[in-house]
């Protein structure tokens, strides 16, 4: 019996002893585990100490682009401030000399009683030449003057309807598409200008302009403009 017992405690000590091997390589593995997530943790808190000037720096990026952006818009803006378009003149009706035709062109058209109209040069869009069943390419006029666009563009205004050639024309602002964007962002607050009877006005490059109640007001930004109208009485 002393036998058995023993060699039931020789295999319980084996066993016991296999066990906690076990404990031993498994409390092992913790450790290295806690170790590995002390490091993880160590270097992700040295990458958010260098994401913390990494995001300032794009934050000042972004906001250097956005005024580059806005600098290069205005630059373009005023680069056209002196042009106009012509739109739905017949291709080719300028002739060689599209300068000369057009300073007399156009006081004609308009009936202007001044015929001095000095254009510095003049081309259409880019563009191979439209099909004559196609829309002709517009016509860009650089003037020599400002009080010129000035005159051209308040007699197209005064005339209405323009026709040459028996098709109707337009004179319109020489204005860049990021431009002509922001001014349609302003279209639903000029007709509630309009329904209001309130004569406004669309400063270069998109600046609107009103006197409300007493108030004269300009805006930039479209949204700015309506919650100022949302809280005027009609």
């Amino acid at each position: 019996m002393d036998q058995s017992i023993a060699k039931l405690e020789l295999s319980l000590d084996g066993k016991i002893n296999n066990v906690i091997k076990r404990i031993d390589e498994v409390a092992a593995s913790c450790d290295a585990i806690g170790v590995r997530q002390a490091e993880a943790e160590s270097r992700i808190s040295a990458l958010e100490d260098d994401m913390t000037p990494l995001q300032a720096r794009v934050n000042e990026l972004i906001k250097s682009n956005s005024e580059l952006a806005s600098q290069v818009l205005d630059l373009q803006a005023r680069s056209r401030r002196d042009n106009l378009r012509i739109l739905n003149l017949r291709e080719s009706v300028e002739g060689s000399n599209p300068v000369l035709f057009f300073e007399k062109f156009i006081p004609k058209l308009l009936h202007l009683s001044v015929s001095d109209i000095s254009i510095d040069r003049t081309h259409r869009t880019f563009g191979p030449p439209a099909a004559a069943d196609d829309r002709p390419r517009p016509v860009i006029i650089k003037f020599h003057r400002s009080r010129d666009v000035i005159t051209v563009l308040s007699a197209a205004k005064r005339a209405g309807d323009l026709q040459y050639e028996d098709r109707p024309l337009r004179i319109v602002p020489d204005i860049p598409p990021a431009v002509r964007l922001i001014r349609r962002g302003f279209n639903d607050v000029c007709t509630e200008l309009i329904k209001r009877k309130v004569r406004f006005r669309m400063a270069f490059p998109a600046v609107l302009s009103f006197e409300i109640n007493g108030m004269k007001k300009s805006f930039t930004e479209p949204k700015r403009a309506r919650a100022f109208l949302g809280g005027t009485v009609q």
